[in-house]
């Protein structure tokens, strides 16, 4: 029996956390990639032990390839992925799906016309503390939901920004601290605390030059739920702090630094099953992606994409498929139309 076979259609640094974590699953095998740029799809295949395509019709359409996963710059991510759902391929996206809804429909439609799967990076949703945290909000351990945060005090250099022409462009990287940096936070807020019905922003460039998006933003949200929340977003604090996701409800809560737990209160729980989920959760170590976009493991990734290939040979459900991945799209959204507007937003 061959391997799963993937192909990666672009060859930024993330397409690197990609192949490292194809390479780490059993019974699965890069096969081959393509870039706009046709030197650098060479450089990468040769340093990687796959082939380089010429084009995305020649990548989609190779019979060992099972499935594509895009990693091109945001705003490039429809093509590849309707090339793949055109040659019957099946189809992961890194965050965010696109960068705007409505190319994140054109792509959940063409995966549904041509019978493939679709699903988005969200890595986080894999790391055991935030399934936790699901588990328990979904469950009412911690009583009513109150209360959602998600903060993302990051630090970007200008030379960050510099580096790339696509970088903090509306057109390919779809927004700045919100859709690029924070993206991963807004999607377990409202995975954990549910759609958002309301919401009302302010973003601004405070400290980047020569960039077209956000630096900072700071959204106050009202969920359907009737429970409150904010989102700050930045890339322009130094040195960067680490990620901050609370979830506070009428019986209890928790904490969440950098995918760590620091706080821990469940409903119905005594002192020693809070301490033991506090011990479970409360250990390993942070990323680092809060001052280095790079200091980033692929063991999640590793995970969500051993859950797609099991999705493609099994048909069990996706954790984050297109309409998962098209949600955090939508709410931020909407926070930049409130931003634009000064209006609140309800149609998210």
């Amino acid at each position: 029996m061959r391997p799963f076979g993937f192909a990666i259609a672009g060859t930024g640094a993330i397409a690197r956390v990609h192949r490292d974590a194809i390479a780490n699953i059993p019974g699965a095998k890069l096969v081959a990639v393509w870039s706009r740029t046709p030197e650098r799809a060479a450089a990468f295949a040769a340093e990687s032990g796959c082939e380089a395509e010429p084009t995305l019709e020649a990548l989609a359409g190779r019979d060992d390839v099972d499935a594509v996963i895009v990693t091109t710059a945001s705003g490039y991510h429809l093509e590849p992925a309707l090339a793949a759902a055109k040659a019957g391929k099946h189809i992961l996206v890194e965050k965010p799906l696109e960068v705007t809804t409505e190319r994140c429909d054109a792509m959940i439609e063409a995966a549904r016309e041509h019978n493939v799967k679709l699903g988005c990076i969200f890595q986080s949703r894999f790391a055991p503390v935030n399934r936790r945290v699901h588990q328990a909000a979904t469950a009412g351990e911690f009583g009513r939901l109150v209360l959602g945060d998600a903060y993302v005090k990051w630090y970007r250099s200008q030379e960050y920004y510099d580096q790339g022409a696509w970088r903090g462009t509306w057109q390919l990287d779809g927004g700045g601290a919100l859709m690029n940096q924070a993206i991963h936070q807004v999607d377990l807020l409202q995975w954990i605390m549910g759609p958002v019905a309301w919401v009302s922003a302010q973003t601004d460039t405070l400290a980047r030059e020569g960039i077209e998006v956000e630096d900072t933003a700071v959204a106050v949200l009202r969920f359907a739920s009737g429970a409150l929340g904010v989102i700050e977003a930045t890339t322009s604090i130094y040195p960067g702090y680490p990620k901050r996701l609370e979830i506070h409800g009428s019986a209890g809560g928790a904490v969440v630094v950098d995918d760590v737990l620091t706080e821990w209160t469940a409903a119905g729980a005594s002192e020693e099953e809070n301490r033991k989920v506090l011990e479970e959760f409360g250990g390993g170590e942070r990323s680092g992606t809060f001052a280095d976009p790079m200091a980033l493991s692929f063991q999640r990734h590793k995970l969500q994409i051993e859950e797609f290939m099991q999705a493609v040979t099994e048909g069990t459900p996706l954790t984050v498929d297109g309409e998962e991945g098209r949600k955090s799209v939508a709410l931020i959204e909407a926070i930049y139309r409130s931003a634009r507007t000064g209006e609140p937003v309800t149609d998210i």
